[in-house]
């Protein structure tokens, strides 16, 4: 059994204690002064010997103290942070503010004490917001690390975004242990008011992580309660009515590509990220029964994890036979809408291009005011919700296609809902009609472009006879 580390403690003639460990490889060993302590008669001659006084006596300890942590950081590979440690150790006379240095080495060295580092060398080794819970989380290494208790993040390029300029300057480095309630307060109060509540949800979420499952904090250091701040006035939210809709997707200096999303989005209701990772694979157009083409769609991946599938509109699956015709895929895996541009600002280029384009003039869509929100891209989810209640549909019907899971959901994108039913407002006009490119493949009544459907039986394969 290796023989446990004690350091050799001695006096200088002036008395001031100091103790001497193996730092280095080989015998390399260096000295290091025991700030607070004096002994006032002669040094003993062996390490060995018996201690003279109650000031050798505690040299001792803290040699032996200084000794062990030293020996651990070496054995752990962590040979320049072990050197720094004596020293820091040596040079605190108080026990208590020793206790956060021999924390940090230990959690350095491997061991399981979850403290705070107050030293910078041993920053460096402790567990920090950025590099264990933050980056991990964003790139789904904790999601298969602990899929029970941690979700892939779906919208990390936004919020990673956000913790990149407004939580890692300031927190992303520091270790865990050390963060207090007042540094997260002071990160929300810092960002803008419009991003306030999102930087603490994002900040709330890490440290809960590290709390559990990462087991890298004995407990955060957020209250449990009202640690978030409230929720803004809501301010009006716009949204495109059926004519202002059929007006954009009819004009052809906007990119057909966009004008396809716009009309798919609008008239079934999904998020913008669900339909821009839609593949080919997930719509069956193509399936004959009893003479009529099917519309389905399959929606197993998106944001709450909820697979859910519906059948499509008459003509927004009309409209995506001929726009397959139009940009035709070289794969089922193939994405639906993979050559819509500026997929990051999708918001941005339908205020200030698309909408312009089609000569919508309603000024509060592009410009808003200070009560009222400008068109968002996921206004056109809103228009779906509005338009559909407006006309009669049902929240189950809603539901199934927004994937929203409760009234509460539905009604938080209410609109103009009463004031459209009041003035008579119908459905979207047909997708591939108001498209030009696409209603010039052949009249919509004819499911396959003007070509006769093949029937079922036909497209069985034939059977070899045997002889």
């Amino acid at each position: 059994m290796p023989a446990v580390p004690k350091g050799e403690v001695g006096a200088t003639r002036g008395g001031a204690l100091n103790v001497r460990v193996l730092v280095g490889p080989g015998r390399a060993r260096a000295s290091y002064a025991l700030a607070g302590l004096t002994c006032g008669c002669a040094a003993p001659a062996r390490p060995s010997a018996p201690p003279c006084c109650e000031a050798m006596r505690d040299g001792r300890a803290r040699g032996a103290e200084i000794a062990h942590v030293v020996s651990e950081l070496r054995r752990a590979g962590k040979g320049a942070t072990a050197s720094n440690c004596a020293e820091w150790l040596a040079a605190e006379a108080d026990a208590e503010r020793r206790g956060p240095i021999l924390a940090a080495a230990r959690l350095a060295s491997g061991g399981s004490t979850r403290s705070v580092p107050k030293r910078d060398a041993l920053d460096a080794a402790a567990p920090t917001l950025r590099r264990d819970i933050g980056d991990p989380w964003f790139s789904g290494d904790l999601a298969r690390k602990h899929p029970t208790h941690v979700r892939a993040k779906k919208s990390s390029k936004t919020d990673k975004s956000r913790c990149e300029t407004h939580i890692w300057p300031t927190l992303g480095d520091k270790p865990l242990a050390s963060i207090t309630l007042e540094d997260c307060e002071h990160v929300v109060s810092e960002a803008p008011e419009g991003s306030q509540r999102h930087v603490a949800q994002l900040l709330g979420y890490m440290l809960t992580i590290a709390v559990y499952p990462m087991k890298l904090l004995e407990v955060s250091p957020l209250p449990p309660r009202k640690w978030l701040p409230k929720k803004r006035s809501r301010k009006a939210l716009s949204c495109l009515f059926p004519e202002e809709e059929a007006q954009l997707l009819a004009c052809r200096g906007v990119p057909i590509e966009s004008r396809v999303l716009y009309g798919f989005v609008a008239r079934e209701g999904m998020r913008a990220s669900e339909a821009l990772r839609m593949t080919w694979s997930d719509l069956d157009l193509d399936t004959v029964r009893e003479g009529t083409r099917s519309r389905r769609v399959e929606l197993d991946a998106n944001k709450t994890d909820d697979p859910r599938n519906w059948t499509l509109d008459e003509g927004v699956a009309e409209a995506l036979r001929r726009w397959e015709k139009l940009a035709p895929p070289k794969k089922k895996t193939d994405l639906v809408f993979g050559s819509v541009k500026n997929k990051g600002h999708l918001a941005d280029v339908l205020r200030t291009r698309h909408i312009p384009a089609a000569g919508i003039t309603r000024a509060k869509l592009v410009k808003g005011s200070s009560a009222r929100q400008r068109v968002r891209f996921h206004d056109f989810r809103a228009s779906f919700v509005t338009v559909a209640l407006a006309v009669g549909r049902t929240e189950a019907w809603i539901a199934k296609r927004t994937g929203h899971r409760s009234s509460t959901q539905i009604n938080a994108y209410r609109r103009d809902a009463e004031t459209l039913h009041e003035n008579g407002v119908t459905w979207f006009v047909n997708m591939a009609e108001a498209i030009p490119e696409l209603a010039e493949l052949g009249p919509v009544g004819h499911p396959n472009c003007g070509r006769p459907i093949e029937p079922e039986a036909s497209r069985a394969p034939k059977r070899r006879k045997v002889p």
